[in-house]
């Protein structure tokens, strides 16, 4: 059952106490940097008790028709493990099945498309679930983004009343990112993330016009917030002149936490 605004905010004043009052009718907000600290208290507690994350996924990439919609070209399964460390989340995916224009491939050619994707990734630089996606809200970084509440939103994230943030890059760089921000008032745990580069990517043989993305969280039955869906659409030239429009997205199910993992995978997923 989805609760109402009052019931949220009246468990964020009993978990949050220097919060002030805030009504619906008002919208009036609570202070800003109180929420910020309790949203990274929060994080520090979750890292701090969940290790390690394994997921299945499946990831689904459609290319744009003629026909004004979009058409699946890429499925894949995949296996994806993560293990938190003070300073930095190790990142593993390991490609199960490998789907084109919906008919299953041989093994070998999905080792061949995990191969190309990961080299892909690496000179893209693109990111992954690994990022630490509340860089922006830290104090050692305040300084390269410009933070701003919104104040409370119960529409953005369905079945959650959350606070709202825009997060705006300082400078474009193709390593930093704006967006919006959805933190549920309840729990403080980041629920949806909308984002994209300050400064799009690009090079002789293809350039983006637009790249957007989504990440929702859900909540494990242990209260931790993990990783849902991710979604990118993207438009860009190849070439030059050969439009390029595509959508991409992933989901994330099954999570397992805190299963033994050796550190030698993840060696071997960076080489």
């Amino acid at each position: 059952m989805k609760r109402s605004l009052g019931a949220y905010l009246l468990l964020a004043l009993l978990t949050f106490p220097s919060a002030s009052i805030l009504s619906a009718q008002e919208n009036s907000s609570l202070d800003p940097d109180a929420i910020i600290q309790k949203i990274l208290e929060v994080e520090a507690r979750q890292r701090a008790e969940v290790k390690t994350v394994e997921f299945d996924a499946e990831y689904i990439e459609k290319e744009a028709d003629d026909k004004g919609g979009y058409e699946e070209k890429v499925r894949l399964e995949k296996k994806i493990r993560m293990k938190y460390q003070p300073d930095t989340i190790l990142y593993h995916e390991e490609y199960l099945r490998y789907f084109k224009n919906g008919e299953a491939r041989p093994a070998e050619e999905c080792d061949e498309i995990a191969a190309a994707r990961k080299d892909k990734k690496k000179r893209r630089g693109a990111r992954d679930i690994s990022w630490p996606m509340l860089e922006p809200f830290k104090p050692e970084n305040r300084g390269a983004y410009d933070v701003t509440y919104q104040g409370i939103n119960d529409t953005a994230v369905g079945g959650h009343v959350c606070h709202h943030f825009v997060v705006t890059s300082t400078s474009e760089d193709e390593d930093r990112i704006s967006g919006h921000y959805y933190f549920d008032a309840a729990s403080f745990q980041l629920a949806k993330v909308y984002f994209w580069p300050s400064k799009l990517g690009g090079n002789i043989l293809f350039k983006m016009d637009s790249l957007i993305m989504s990440l929702s969280y859900k909540p494990t039955s242990e209260g931790y917030w993990l990783p849902e869906q991710f979604e990118i659409t993207g438009k860009g030239k190849a070439a030059f002149f050969i439009d390029v429009d595509w959508q991409g997205t992933e989901y994330f199910h099954n999570p397992r936490i805190n299963a033994e993992m050796n550190d030698e995978i993840f060696q071997k997923h960076q080489d």
